[in-house]
């Protein structure tokens, strides 16, 4: 049987992840999509995405993204379901995710080198019109030789994270403006997130501090952002 594997390191919010225990299988990774707690900055609900969408959107809308075939993306297999469940084959990435390796010290170079990766597989989704719509160092993952990998294309793309009138799905700190206010997002809402992430890196704290919840979406809505030379005054002005 395989085993559940923790969700925190895969980035997956509304799915359950599954690492086959057999060698042979050892690079697949199983998602399975069903009726599950959608936790918020806002609180928890339960959502169903499959009630939403339509099994049949979900496995169409998933497929697109795994078309995506780019070394910094993990790779779909395969995509299907059981009648009331979907299930995303997925490359198994072996390694820590980016939110767990900057809780202690990181070289300069690592850290340039995971955000350059990071943006060239951004700009191929881009270039191949797919949005990721949830940018977040849990959803960035470094494998054992160095290699930086998007993970949740698949579920990003399948609208797991879609606005709803007064539910947003996501992490709040990482959406730009725009999604935070419920508008049409493109390729800008991943780069601004990406944007976030290099803030946090270079200064060593949340964009916004600690805020939470409905104070955090109103000031990301603003589209407030502090200069990061009040928190490292080594940076450049410009």
């Amino acid at each position: 049987p395989d085993m559940p594997i923790d969700d925190s390191d895969m980035g997956c919010d509304c799915a359950e992840s599954y690492e086959p225990r057999s060698a042979w299988t050892r690079q697949i990774a199983t998602l399975e999509i069903a009726e599950q707690d959608a936790i918020t900055d806002n609180g928890q609900e339960t959502w169903n995405l499959l009630e939403e969408r339509g099994i049949d959107n979900v496995i169409l809308e998933a497929r697109s993204a795994g078309m995506l075939s780019h070394k910094n993306i993990v790779t779909i297999y395969d995509v299907s379901d059981d009648g009331d469940t979907a299930y995303i084959f997925m490359e198994y990435v072996p390694g820590p995710t980016v939110d767990r390796i900057l809780t202690k010290p990181a070289t300069s170079t690592l850290i340039f080198d995971i955000l350059r990766q990071t943006a060239e597989a951004l700009d191929y989704a881009h270039s191949q019109q797919i949005v990721h719509r949830d940018v977040k160092p849990a959803n960035i993952m470094l494998r054992e030789d160095g290699v930086v990998k998007i993970a949740d294309f698949g579920i990003a793309t399948a609208n797991l994270f879609r606005e709803q009138p007064g539910v947003l799905k996501g992490k709040f700190g990482y959406m730009s403006p725009e999604q935070a206010r419920g508008e049409k997002v493109d390729r800008r809402s991943d780069v601004y997130a990406l944007s976030v992430i290099f803030w946090e890196i270079a200064t060593g704290r949340a964009l916004h501090g600690g805020l939470g919840g409905e104070a955090l979406l109103d000031i990301v809505r603003s589209g407030y952002v502090e200069s990061p030379c009040a928190y490292a005054p080594e940076l450049p002005t410009e």
